[in-house]
């Protein structure tokens, strides 16, 4: 199944559904690991961020319920070159794409991740859509006209200056 990824300044990837099908919206960020994929899902630092893994092969040694880092996944989405069809790891107890899919994590595969990254380092951490649904169609030259009305209309990112001033305590206080 087709599915894209559009980010917040409308640039648009296309690829290959992995996990779950569906539509997610997050916070769009990196990580060059070669390895720890299923703690970085875990991990509660990524909560609510579509995480890009920039190492082209992922999911070669599947998933398992002792490498987790809290209770559940935190990300919203995954963004990957290429999925490993066949894990090899004694401890896994199934594929990562049946973990991602066992989870509700929307993900895509076949994105070019080094290009993705330089935009994100260039430009900044954007808002982004994962989407296996969409009006219109794929054509040669990519998406027709008017097919991603909802993913163009992002919300706005959280800026860590605000969250911070509202968590900050009253003046004379610690």
């Amino acid at each position: 199944m087709k599915a894209l990824l559009v980010l917040e300044d409308g640039t648009v990837f296309e690829g290959e559904s992995i996990g779950r099908a569906g539509r997610t919206v997050g916070e769009v960020v990196f990580n060059t690991s070669m390895t720890g994929y299923q703690e970085m899902l875990t991990d509660p630092s990524y909560r609510g961020q579509i995480l890009t893994l920039t190492y082209p092969l992922i999911g070669n040694y599947g998933a398992n319920s002792a490498d987790f880092e809290s209770a559940q996944v935190q990300v919203e989405g995954l963004v990957v070159k290429q999925l490993c069809d066949h894990h090899s790891n004694w401890q896994a107890t199934q594929s990562l794409d049946d973990f991602l899919q066992e989870q509700g994590v929307v993900g895509i595969a076949g994105v070019d991740t080094r290009a993705l990254t330089r935009r994100l380092r260039s430009r900044g951490v954007m808002m982004g859509a994962i989407s296996t649904l969409w009006r219109g169609r794929l054509g040669r030259e990519g998406l027709d006209s008017g097919a991603l009305p909802v993913e163009r209309r992002l919300p706005p990112r959280v800026r860590p200056a605000a969250a911070f001033a509202r968590a900050a305590p009253a003046r004379g206080g610690c």
